[in-house]
């Protein structure tokens, strides 16, 4: 597997802000624990217009890593499912599930995963920022611990990935997946 293929590792994709940073979507509105345990329940008002406008920009689901690897396993004629939650009572849903071989594939950014190449931690609100990538970190590695424990092949690509490489690579999983799988 390329370095940017990491599989079963734990780092996941979900990072919905309150309204206060211009999402309509107020499910991140609960606590998020800080560094030393204390609970914190709203988002720092962003420290200018451009980082609001910034903000609001961020997708959560559809993002262009996302398209370009579903277009490269479209053009390798890979059936996938987008956006699906696998197991019942997972917060995170991964961007991508193959069924049949029990894989999830997530898209991780940069920015919001802590990448170790691109991951960048912002001036402002420097604390409350370290403590959000903290608990995005934990989040993911509980997602790959639920799916893990449920049978899932859990499978984490950085968005800077290649997405030719990594359907290739996802290609090749897929098959020796399908081999090792009992007949029904």
């Amino acid at each position: 597997m390329s370095d940017f293929l990491e599989e079963n590792i734990t780092p996941d994709q979900e990072a919905i802000y309150p309204g206060d940073m211009g999402f309509s979507d107020q499910a991140e509105q609960r606590s998020i624990a800080s560094h030393n345990g204390e609970k914190r329940s709203r988002t720092p008002p962003p420290s200018s217009e451009a980082a609001r406008q910034r903000m609001r920009a961020t997708r959560q689901h559809g993002t262009k890593p996302e398209v370009a690897l579903r277009g490269a396993l479209n053009q390798l004629g890979i059936v996938y499912h987008v956006d699906q939650s696998p197991v019942s009572g997972l917060k995170s849903r991964p961007d991508l599930i193959f069924e049949d071989t029990r894989i999830a594939v997530y898209v991780d950014g940069c920015f919001w995963h802590s990448c170790p190449i691109h991951g960048t931690l912002p001036k402002s609100n420097r604390q409350w920022w370290q403590a959000k990538l903290e608990a995005n970190r934990q989040r993911d590695a509980k997602a790959n611990d639920v799916l893990a424990s449920a049978g899932w092949y859990v499978v984490r690509v950085w968005e800077h990935a290649d997405p030719i490489t990594v359907a290739k690579e996802l290609a090749d999983l897929i098959a020796q997946r399908q081999i090792h799988q009992p007949e029904s």
